[in-house]
């Protein structure tokens, strides 16, 4: 047996290419045929907007000004109150700099709140530098490498658009960086001799660690007295985490399909946890919306094509996911069973 201790390749380093033919990309379509203003007709448009992208979405930005999104559109949701768009923008401009250091506007401050690892309810003990905590306290921490987010005014426990003293941030934990999560780093065992799939091994707490380090965190938020930012408020009702692990509820049409009915629910109307959450914002029934991508990295394929219909087995292989297919460097499905409980 080989032991391997590599920095792996994060998720949002691969490019998921599940369109390897020369059909019409989907984007390519929705912009021939429809833009925003047209969307927005109608009695579905605010409801179509948001998978179109017209509602307001943050986290994963390529920067790509192609979308159909147009600069000089209003927001779909407009902002409320008596806020008037500023002609310019009043600050002077950064100035490009390489310091390893925070930067922002004279007369603005900003600061990190809510880092990896944060407890969120009292008697989870404090981040230690070494990593030593837990994996299984990540189900009350802050996740890794946080992304989309969006901040919910409430007023009371009443969400209130423009309440600002206290809040509900919600936020993804899109990846995680294993070689700096775990006190053993990216910790890997090889076995050339095993079957394909399994010829890298993890640990069982690795694993658990970043499982639970993936997902959404819900945390309550209010106004600090002096007016300056805010800070969490420890053990409210609402602080949780949503994790890859989480069992969560399939609603809408493909509740009870065949194609989500696992060995976990054979009935099709649950499944378990979120991966890799990107892009985020505000749905249009005031709930948060998020997105997954990169979601093949976590799974694993062995040596199944004589079991499937040609239809399935080309569903996986147009993902990548051929036979003897190890995902990526997760790795999430080789702990021992003995120690994956």
């Amino acid at each position: 047996m080989t032991l391997l201790n590599n920095e792996r390749t994060l998720a949002h380093e691969v490019v998921e290419d599940s369109n390897p033919t020369n059909n019409t990309d989907f984007q390519t379509i929705i912009n021939r045929r429809l833009n925003r203003r047209s969307i927005l007709k109608g009695g579905t448009g605010l409801t179509a907007a948001a998978f179109f992208g017209a509602l307001p979405l943050v986290g994963c930005s390529e920067d790509d000004d192609s979308s159909i999104v147009g600069n000089n559109d209003n927001a779909a949701i407009p902002a409320q109150g008596d806020l008037k768009r500023p002609d310019t923008l009043k600050f002077e401009a950064v100035a490009h700099s390489t310091a390893d250091t925070m930067t922002v506007a004279a007369g603005y401050k900003a600061e990190m709140i809510l880092p990896l690892g944060t407890p969120l309810n009292s008697g989870i003990e404090d981040w230690k530098d070494n990593r030593e905590q837990s994996a299984e306290s990540f189900e009350w921490r802050m996740g890794d490498n946080h992304d989309g987010m969006w901040f919910f005014g409430k007023n009371g426990n009443a969400y209130d658009a423009k309440a600002s003293e206290n809040s509900l941030l919600v936020m993804n934990h899109e990846y995680v960086n294993s070689s700096e999560l775990s006190p053993f780093g990216y910790y890997v065992t090889q076995d050339n001799d095993a079957a394909p799939i399994f010829q890298n091994r993890r640990l069982a707490s690795d694993v658990r660690r970043e499982v639970n380090c993936h997902g959404v965190s819900v945390v309550e938020l209010t106004r600090r007295a002096d007016g300056m930012g805010y800070e969490m408020v420890p053990d409210s009702k609402y602080n949780r985490r949503i994790t890859s692990s989480t069992t969560a509820q399939l609603a809408g049409p493909v509740a009870g399909s065949a194609l989500v009915k696992t060995k976990f629910d054979p009935t099709g109307y649950q499944t378990r946890g979120i991966n890799n959450n990107c892009g985020a914002g505000l749905s249009p029934w005031g709930t948060y919306l998020t997105t997954e991508e990169n979601f093949l990295g976590v799974f694993a394929r062995g040596q199944d094509a004589s079991q499937l219909s040609a239809g399935d087995n080309y569903a996986r292989e147009r993902y990548g996911a051929v036979e003897d297919f190890p995902g990526w460097e997760y790795l999430w499905h080789t702990p021992e069973a003995k120690d994956a409980r």
